[in-house]
């Protein structure tokens, strides 16, 4: 299969095979998920949170989804979690500064680490957790009333920009596996002459 490098290339074939290109892309990636859902399936039972990052925009909440059901065709139920949910309210008084940009909505200080790390545990240890919910227009999070209790071999799957990151991340390395999403391209625009 030849690897298309320039711009023109990429359109030209997508032009001539519109359908095949974005059915040999979807297959790709298919096969790629299946084969990390192959080298993680053994391993839940003692590493049952599957973490997914990733730049906005590269597909991580697509990536659990299609983890998910991957597992759950295997008769695995499996759980999936935005890391959204964990973003700490930001109060009336400080929404002007939301509105101007002086706060940075995608930091890694707005997630509740501390919350996020307690429930990551206790699902771990399969212990029950209300899972909380983050209303965007309000710039609030509140409990949704779910209760989400993971049984054994039972992963689950937390997706989000800070997935992977240190700072929010903090159970142990032996509980948790990690994915990175990222579009990734060889693509240069036009020829150089």
């Amino acid at each position: 299969m030849k690897n298309y490098t320039t711009i023109d290339e990429i359109n030209c074939k997508y032009r001539a095979e519109q359908h095949k290109a974005a059915k040999d892309a979807d297959d790709a990636f298919i096969r790629q998920l299946n084969a990390i859902a192959e080298e993680i399936r053994p391993k839940i039972s003692r590493c049952p949170i599957i973490l997914i990052a990733g730049p906005s925009g590269s597909g991580k909440t697509t990536t659990a989804e299609m983890l998910e059901s991957i597992f759950d065709n295997t008769e695995m139920e499996t759980h999936t979690i935005a890391l959204d949910n964990y973003f700490r309210t930001i109060p009336k008084e400080d929404y002007v500064h939301v509105k101007s940009g002086k706060i940075d909505l995608e930091a890694p200080e707005r997630l509740d680490a501390e919350l996020l790390s307690e429930h990551m545990k206790k699902l771990a240890a399969c212990e029950p957790v209300e899972l909380p919910v983050y209303d965007f227009t309000t710039t609030t999070r509140r409990n949704s009333g779910v209760i989400l209790t993971r049984k054994p071999n039972e992963p689950v799957i937390f997706e989000g920009i800070h997935a992977l990151n240190p700072d929010v991340i903090r159970i142990p390395q032996n509980q948790r596996c990690g994915i990175y999403v990222s579009v990734q391209t060889h693509v240069s625009f036009g020829k150089i002459t």
